[in-house]
């Protein structure tokens, strides 16, 4: 029985080059589910390899193919890791400008019910990757129907990756951290060693638009040079079973990325003693954004108090993640004449710079005010980041926000949920408080995020964290809660204690 998969993007190509031959792979038709028995499901798909190159080509391609979820999650979210599909292998004998259809069948590992995007990676000239022949490139990233399915993963050793922590962006690069993770039964381990090689990283951007892959240098390090006898730390994972896992850093760069929104994906090859399981978390896709500039506020708020003064001022962090420097201006709305800003125009390159707002609440009245800045640069004219602005007037009846504490204590201990902690906001003025939350850390989860509270009222928010990724120690971060009671955020600090 066959179930065909809704087409929902444009197929996009991406060229291979190895030696004097070149050519390009295209999915040729509507990907099919074929249903062998209620365990089994493969995805069938009609491809067309194409030699566009000068001279002709005979010799084998390896076709690895992929799913990743076709949205971005949260960077908290298991729903974050791809799957490996598989390989195939192809003998073709291709003349210039000769093109050869065929189709490629993967057995679907277990997956939720979710829409995938297709890629694969080609080898030429050898069925085995190497350093030449080894084309890197996601190629016709394909956006897939709901697909579900109910076979099982398989159990025993297994080794693999998962991106761990926060993305930092600055001076054309993206830099991470892996975390390499060993599971298994813990009396194959009695030393905590194993002996493992990594062929190969490949870091790609996925647009989350267009579902164009762009693949992302990077500069070989320790990683990517054969391991053996690793010393692993030993933790639990969210389930409370025994891994063992390694931490390293690796910096791709952006530097050839347009501006957009992303999804960061991290595909590795691994070699152990054991075959390779290829339905692993091999394949990981965690969101982020590429800006030419970037504020680190979604908006500024300013309050003028009843009996405070007329002049307020706040800062806000405005970054350039790419290499080359940036001419950047900002332009103010003109029907904001209470709105301005010191300076307005500038160079920017790697380091973040402050910027400065400025707002006078002199013969405004009482209520709020609302403007905004505007954002540019020369060398992506396209590229705007608009920066509202909130100035609150007060009149004799006023909010007044308060917390029952500034600091919550958190304790992870695997294989167990992180216990809630009740942070209570108040408002002991004499009108409605408008408040919104923004937690510091990806770790960092709270129930609610933004709300308004009447007079002598209170608003009670759950605060947890969700640590995965995260090593044994101590993690500190803030949560910052800006208000139309004043002009600075009420800032309450959070801790979480990771433990085995």
């Amino acid at each position: 029985m066959k179930h065909c998969l809704s087409l929902l993007a444009v197929l996009f190509w991406n060229q291979f080059v190895f030696g004097a031959v070149d050519f390009t792979v295209e999915v040729s038709g509507s990907p099919q589910i074929t249903t062998m028995t209620p365990s089994q499901k493969f995805l069938e798909i009609p491809i067309k390899v194409n030699n566009i190159g000068e001279d002709g080509y005979e010799g084998k391609l390896r076709i690895k193919g992929y799913l990743l979820p076709s949205r971005a999650y949260p960077a908290t979210s298991e729903l974050n890791s791809g799957m490996v599909l598989g390989y195939t292998d192809l003998t073709v004998s291709l003349s210039k400008n000769e093109s050869h259809e065929t189709s490629i069948r993967y057995l679907l590992p277990t997956i939720r019910k979710e829409k995938y995007l297709i890629g694969f990676i080609v080898n030429s000239n050898s069925a085995v990757p190497s350093e030449k022949n080894e084309l890197n490139n996601l190629s016709d990233l394909v956006e897939v129907g709901e697909v579900e399915v109910e076979s099982s993963r398989k159990t025993g050793i297994d080794l693999y990756t998962e991106v761990a922590g926060s993305f930092l962006l600055y001076d054309g690069i993206i830099q991470h951290i892996f975390r390499t993770i060993l599971k298994g039964p813990k009396t194959v381990f009695p030393s905590h060693q194993y002996s493992a090689k990594l062929l190969w990283a490949r870091f790609f951007a996925v647009d989350l638009e267009t579902k164009k892959a762009f693949t992302l240098n990077y500069s070989k390090q320790k990683m990517d040079k054969n391991w053996g006898s690793i010393q692993y730390s030993t933790e639990k994972d969210s389930k409370g079973e025994m891994i063992f896992v390694d931490y390293y850093t690796q910096k791709p760069s952006i530097d050839t990325l347009p501006p957009a929104n992303y999804q960061f994906v991290a595909l590795t090859n691994l070699r152990d003693l054991i075959p390779e399981d290829v339905i692993t978390n091999n394949l990981e896709a965690k969101p982020f954004a590429v800006r030419p500039i970037m504020v680190d506020q979604k908006e500024v708020r300013l309050v003028r108090a009843f009996s405070g003064p007329d002049e307020l001022t706040a800062t806000v962090l405005i970054n350039n993640p790419y290499s080359k420097s940036v001419h950047w201006t900002a332009t103010i709305d003109p029907t904001t004449p209470w709105l301005t800003a010191p300076i307005t125009s500038g160079d920017l390159k790697s380091a973040p710079k402050y910027f400065t707002v400025m707002a006078t609440a002199k013969n405004l009245p009482a209520g709020k005010h609302r403007g905004k800045i505007e954002f540019q640069c020369e060398e992506y004219p396209n590229e705007k980041v608009i920066l509202p602005v909130l100035l609150t007037r007060q009149s004799q009846t006023a909010p007044i926000i308060g917390v029952n504490q500034g600091l919550i204590e958190l304790e992870s201990k695997a294989g167990r949920p992180v216990k809630f902690e009740n942070l209570i906001v108040s408002n002991n003025g004499t009108a409605v408080l408008e408040w919104a939350a923004t937690p510091s850390s990806e770790w960092l989860t709270i129930n609610s995020t933004a709300g308004q509270i009447g007079p002598k009222a209170n608003s009670v928010l759950a605060v947890s964290a969700a640590p995965r990724g995260l090593r044994p120690g101590t993690y500190s971060a803030k949560i910052s809660i800006a208000s139309d009671a004043q002009s600075a955020p009420t800032i309450v600090n959070v801790n979480l204690r990771v433990r085995l």
